[in-house]
Order: structure tokens, then sequence, then C-alpha cells
């Protein structure tokens, strides 16, 4: 920038020489007046051409952090703040059973051992994973001097290696998958944010739900729309507020105004307007100023989160991938459990245990009894018949089994399997107690009703207090009644995956008259179907919970056979990267994370 005009000087010089010149008569008081004007002005252009001039002389690029006060405290805060807010809550997750069983009246020394080792360890890997980011991020600007998605990058895949701080090695694995599956469902928000959505913009697939962003953008957080006015394809909305709400070429919510400075970095792809209006600019008049956590907050949101807007093709996409994640989670889970448990996550073994009717039967064998029933499922393929033999009666047991089968493991149970005559030797493993395969089904789903339900009315209740207490103080009885809807529908469903995954082999089985491999698969595909009694938004949730299960199950079943094998510490190489990709997306569009799953990493993590 070129420095002042020299001639500023002189005419200064003029302009207070003229106005000392000028005498205090009445005559000249407006001269004077008009002299003064006139100096005002030529200060204000001076003083400007010379902070312009100063400001391109030292200019220095520096790189920011939005966090309050110093990198070094922000981090020291973390590791404080987020270990105690972990080992609280894990501790939580044991008390509370342990009180409400009793378990902790019988034996008091179990509250000690719930907040022993495996919660320091995990309360620990979590308050450093989460301050060592804040640490390597703030070092990774002041050495590089950009802000750009690497630091966030390398940040993320340094604090990963935190997680060998905790001791557990399966819940590391189950941890580290978890995070791999929600990752990657969060990196195919963001793909079709940035990439899909302007193809199918392109092709002619316009957005019929566009318009419905604007009241997302403006109505729910900022105010009420005012005036809206198109202009040369820009399109101009009112609303009542102080700050502006930006939206340019597809990018995020961004606030204007006294909030500018925390809020400059927000972005992510805006899908109802991408598809509808680009490059659509939206403007604010007056409404009430954001406090400073307000402000932090609205970084955060996104009007990606308003799924009304979305694009019908996303929305089919959405709806139908929770279906099929949560079928072909289910063949591989159902199929492990019936014929290779010892695949499976013991904390996931013990819960089909119980959902699957094996505690119920075999109350004092569960493990041996699932176990005979293993090495039959497998031994079915390869027998001629799996049906029992005909025997006169009084005869042994043992008599009517066909050959092929493992003998020492059937006859453990004879007692069991032989209350009734039944046809096929699975059916009496599944229902011993009756021969009618359809009476079995109803006391299938009558015995897991009562178990579902026993399990979603307390686990409902508590997630209803923790993320909805102002809710329930508000409108109690609108609350209490959602509570009863969302219960009885998960408890539904469960009943209805359990029921028919247990009838469903019957009905393969009578039909084509012999147990083959494939119908265990098919029956987990037509169990994980059952999904679609939950609401929409439940079924992806579904489908990624058991997901990482089914991976680690096949895992192990494929390292069994020989086709993988198991690498030292792998978990931890794969979790450095997911939170790699994770923390790139939150820094740089954390539209891209899903809404529930972003305000719990806001809460830890804060603005960076």
């Amino acid at each position: 920038m070129s420095g002042p005009n020299l001639s500023l000087y002189e005419n200064f010089i003029e302009s207070i020489a003229h106005v000392l010149s000028q005498a205090l008569t009445d005559d000249e008081t407006e001269k004077l007046l008009s002299s003064f004007t006139a100096l005002q002005q030529r200060l204000r252009q001076l003083s400007t051409d010379n902070l312009r001039r100063l400001e391109a002389q030292t200019r220095v690029k520096k790189v920011v952090c939005k966090h309050p006060g110093p990198c070094a405290s922000n981090a020291l805060r973390a590791v404080v703040r987020s270990f105690i807010i972990t080992y609280g809550l894990k501790y939580a997750l044991g008390f509370v059973p342990a009180i409400l069983t009793g378990k902790a009246f019988k034996e008091p020394r179990v509250l000690l051992k719930i907040g022993g080792r495996d919660t320091t360890s995990f309360a620990l890997f979590m308050s450093f994973f989460i301050a060592t980011y804040k640490g390597m991020l703030c070092t990774l600007r002041n050495l590089r001097q950009k802000n750009d998605r690497w630091n966030a990058f390398i940040a993320g895949c340094f604090a990963g290696t935190s997680i060998l701080l905790d001791a557990n090695r399966s819940r590391r694995t189950m941890i580290a998958l978890y995070l791999s599956t929600r990752t990657g469902h969060f990196l195919s928000r963001w793909v079709w944010r940035a990439h899909l959505s302007k193809w199918v913009d392109k092709l002619g697939f316009r957005n019929p739900n566009a318009g419905k962003a604007v009241t997302a953008a403006s109505g729910g957080a900022m105010g009420k729309v005012g005036d809206v006015h198109i202009t040369n394809g820009e399109m101009s909305v009112g609303i009542r507020g102080d700050e502006q709400l930006v939206l340019s070429d597809g990018r995020g919510p961004r606030l204007l105004g006294d909030t500018e400075r925390r809020t400059s970095g927000v972005s992510g792809s805006v899908n109802g307007l991408a598809q509808g209006s680009r490059g659509a600019k939206f403007s604010m008049g007056p409404a009430s100023t954001l406090t400073s956590r307000e402000a932090e907050l609205a970084e955060f949101e996104d009007v990606d989160d308003h799924h009304h807007t979305h694009h019908p093709l996303r929305k089919f996409i959405r709806q139908t991938s929770g279906v099929l994640v949560m079928m072909i989670s289910s063949a591989q889970i159902l199929n492990a459990f019936l014929c290779e448990p010892d695949t499976l996550a013991k904390p996931y073994y013990s819960f089909l245990l119980t959902h699957g009717g094996m505690r119920a039967s075999q109350p004092t064998r569960p493990h041996e009894f699932l176990a005979a029933l293993s090495s039959t499922v497998k031994a079915c393929p390869n027998m001629k018949s799996t049906k029992y033999l005909p025997i006169p009666d009084g005869a042994p047991f043992e008599d009517s089994l066909p050959p092929g089968l493992d003998l020492d493991m059937v006859l453990k149970f004879k007692d069991y399997l032989g209350q009734h005559k039944h046809e096929n030797i699975m059916c009496s493993f599944q229902h011993a107690h009756t021969t009618s395969c359809w009476t079995a089904a109803a006391g299938a789903f009558s015995d897991e009703w009562v178990r579902a339900l026993s399990l979603y009315a307390p686990l409902n209740a508590v997630m209803t207090v923790i993320f909805r207490g102002t809710k329930i103080i508000k409108s109690p009885t609108k609350s209490a009644i959602n509570y009863a809807k969302s219960t009885l529908r998960s408890t539904l469903f469960l009943t209805c995956y359990v029921a028919s995954a247990r009838s469903v082999l019957c009905l393969f089985r009578n039909l084509a008259g012999h147990d083959r491999s494939w119908m265990y698969y098919v029956n987990g595909l037509i169990a994980g179907s059952m999904v679609l009694i939950e609401v929409p938004g439940r079924r992806l949730e579904l489908g990624l919970y058991c997901l990482p299960r089914a991976i680690e199950s096949l895992w192990h079943s494929l390292g069994k056979r020989g086709y993988v094998r198991n690498i030292p510490y792998g978990e931890a190489v794969y979790f450095c990267l997911s939170t790699g990709v994770l923390m790139t997306l939150y820094q740089s569009d954390p539209g891209s994370i899903h809404e529930g799953y972003r305000k719990v990493m806001y809460r830890f993590f804060g603005v960076n």
C-alpha cells in the first residue's frame, strides 16, 4: 500500500493558518465553523492513511486459537475436567445397577471395586485423549502458522495413541470398532454434503424441501423471518435479530456481527439450500444479542440437523441403509451365536444368552447347552437326515439319534431333549417343552416381551431424565406419553427380533425337511428387518450398534480359519486413523457429525 499523500501535510498547515486568521466576529462565525469541519475531515483522512500504512508495514500472519486463556492452561483444564466427568459417568454406570439389584447392600465392597483399576484406566484414556488433542492442535498451529485440516488430522491421530492407557483389551477393540463405524457414517454425510449433493443438483434432481431450510435455519434459533427478497439470484431474508446469518455457496450457518470472531470457522453444506438455492445469502435484521456460550454453541449448529429439509434421495438412503446394516449385522451375529459363540465379545454373548432364552431354559448350564446346540448346528449340513430315528417305546434315547452327531455333547441333555417326541432334532433343542413350533413361537414372544420391557423401561427412563430433563419439567404429560411410546416401540422391536429368530428356523426346517447352513444366515436377515418397527431415526443407530459386534465376530471367525492374522495393538492403529478423520470433521465441517454426537463432543472438546 502506498504511503500518504505529502500534499495532505501542506493542506493541513494551510487549514491551521486559515483558521487562525479568521476574526471571531459575527460575520465570520460561519466561516470559522466551516474551517473546523474541514480540519476534522483532513485529520480523519490523514489518520486513516497513516494507520493503513503502519498496518501494511507491521502485518504479521498469526493463527489465533479460539479457546479462552493460554493454550497450556486450556489443555490442563481438559485433563482435570474430562477425568472427573468420565470417571463419574463410568462409576455411575456400575453404581446404579448395584443399588437397584441390591448387590451393593449385600457386598459393600463392590462399590470400591466399581471405582477400581478398570474405571481409572478408562478415565485416564479419555482425559489424556482430549488433553493431548487440544495441546497438539495448538502446537501445530503455532509451528505451521496455518489453521487447516491437517492440524486437526495429525492432532487426532496422535491423541488416538492414548487408547493404550486403557488396560482392558476387549474394550479397546470395541471402542476402536465402534468409533471406526461411526466415523465412516459421518464421513458418508460429509461426502453427500460436499460432493454428492452438487452432482444430484446438476443431474436435475432438485430438492423439493429446499424452501423448508429457510424456516429451519432462521426460525429455530435466531428469530422470526421477516421480508424475503430475491435479487440477481441472491435471496435476502429479514429476521428480527442483532446478528446476521450467512448461508453462502452451500456452507453452513455463520453468525456475523458481535460474534463473528467466534463463529467465523463455521462450515458445512446446508443440504436443503444446496439443492434448491445455491449461493443463497441470508441477511437478518435486529434481534437479541447472543451470549458468548450461545455463540460457541451456534458454531456447532447446522441446518442439516433438520431432516425435513433433506433431499428425498438422501432420506431414502438414510432410512434404507439403517435397515440393510441391521440385517447384514444380524445375519453374522445370529449365525455366530449358534455356530461359533466363541467369536463374539463376552458382554454381547452374555446378552444373547439371556434374550435368546438359553438362561431361562438352562439356568444352571447355559454355556454347555449352547455348546451342544452349536455342535449339532454345525453337524446338520453333513448329515443325511436331521430327524430322529423311529424307535420302539422303551428304547434308550440315544438309539433315536441319527449318525453324525456328537453324542457326548447331546447326551448331556437327553432328559431335557426327550421330554416330548419331536420330529426334528433342532426343534427339540429350540422348544423341548412342546412339539408345536407355533406354540413355541407364541411362548417365545411372551417371554421376551417381559425381558425386553425390563430392559428398556429403566434404560429409557434414565436417558429421558439425562437428556430431556428440562422437557419433563415444562411438559410432564407429553414427556410421559413420549416415554411410554418409545419404551413400548423398542420393546416390540426386540421381542419381534427374538421371536422371528426362533420361529423362522422352524418354518424353513419344516419346508425343506432338513437343516442347511444358509437358513441361519437368512434367519438373521429376516430378524434384522424387524428394525423397521423402530422410528426411522433409530434404525441406523441400532444397525451401527450391531455392526462393530458383527465385524469383530467375522474377524475372529476368519482368524480361526487362517485367513487373517491378529496384529499386536492393531486396534490402536485404526483407532488413531478414525480419530484423525473424526477430529478433522469436527474442526472443519461439524455439521457432518450427527447432532447428538456433535453436542457430546462439544461438551468435552469445546471450541478450539
